[in-house]
């Protein structure tokens, strides 16, 4: 979209700033700022956060990197899609991908760990209401399990707010960071499997806690039937 003879860089002009607010690769943002910088173009990441309701209420995060006069210069659009204490400049180009990205991959493990406890619950036949408030007040709380256990696991209703597909695509660009810079990511590469098993069950374009498919799947049995 950016680069190429039809690209966006192809029709900037020196001083212009280019804002790509995409989950992509923090290291392919950083090859699109230092080839638009020969025509004296800027660049900014500013993936954001919060789903469709965010987009919507314009009450997104929003994670940018880049110069500070850049996100200066852009701040009264952040504004317009965020709420002000939620829009962060975290550094240079490149580090909004990298917080990003860190962030899906929390989010991402963490709603397929929680599908692999209640499942495993279920199966050794606790009730699934009684976990939900017993974890509630417990150390395995999480905004995923508060966000998305009741209302779409429990319900076995995963209309689409962050797709799955997205969820795996973004969890696989963490793991590739891990490989290009030598540092483990053990946990992201198994919740990758995870969510690509998932999306192979014909649960790319559900919500991403739709993983849930994949370990009840295996273990022949719906929590939502419980």
């Amino acid at each position: 979209v950016i680069l190429g003879d039809q690209g966006v860089l192809a029709g900037a002009s020196e001083g212009d700033l280019i804002v790509d607010m995409s989950t992509i690769s923090p290291l392919t943002i950083q090859d699109v700022a230092e080839e638009a910088s020969q025509k004296g173009v800027r660049v900014m990441d500013a993936p954001v956060s919060g789903g469709d309701i965010g987009a919507i209420n314009g009450t997104l995060t929003i994670i940018a990197g880049g110069a500070k006069a850049d996100f200066d210069r852009c701040q009264g659009i952040f504004d317009a899609m965020g709420n002000s204490e939620n829009i962060f400049h975290v550094g240079d180009v490149g580090v909004g991908q990298t917080v990003k990205i860190v962030n899906q991959l929390l989010g991402g493990i963490s709603m397929a760990a929680i599908a692999e406890g209640l499942t495993l619950g279920v199966k050794a036949g606790a009730d699934p209401e009684v976990m939900r408030q017993v974890i509630s007040v417990s150390s395995g709380d999480s905004s995923a399990f508060q966000a998305r256990v009741a209302d779409f696991v429990f319900k076995d209703e995963y209309a689409p707010g962050f797709m799955l597909d997205l969820m795996k695509k973004d969890i696989g660009i963490g793991v590739e960071m891990g490989r290009a810079m030598n540092v483990p990511v053990p946990l992201g590469a198994v919740a990758y499997q995870m969510y690509a098993a998932a999306s192979s069950l014909g649960a790319g374009a559900l919500d991403f806690s739709a993983v849930t498919k994949t370990i009840e799947t295996l273990s022949g049995i719906k929590i939502s039937d419980a």
